[in-house]
């Protein structure tokens, strides 16, 4: 499996989501980081099993939470764009996309 980088937002939107559900019940926080590990772990299995929403970037969404991994498919790995909110203004994370 390719591994995965994270870009530093993406990785600043996962922790920052990880710290709201906890604040709203105990342990939903940690609930929401394994959704998002095997969501991961989904993706690196079949990178390109995910629609591309353009170019070379595609979008996972979450089961449990309102959240959709927005990644490249790169050669030897996998790019984390984006952990981003469903309700968030679209495409906001574009300027990411050359972050490597």
């Amino acid at each position: 499996m390719k591994p995965v980088i994270f870009n530093f937002k993406a990785e600043n939107e996962m922790n920052a989501a990880k710290k709201y559900y906890n604040d709203q019940l105990d342990n939903l926080g940690i609930d929401f980081i394994v959704e998002v590990e095997k969501s991961i772990k989904l993706i690196q299995k079949s990178p390109t099993r995910w629609a591309i929403i353009e170019e070379n970037i595609h979008k996972y969404i979450l089961q449990r939470f309102p959240f959709t991994i927005y990644y490249i498919d790169d050669v030897g790995e996998i790019l984390i764009l984006a952990i981003a909110h469903q309700s968030r203004k679209p495409g906001y994370w574009n300027n990411r996309k050359n972050f490597s």
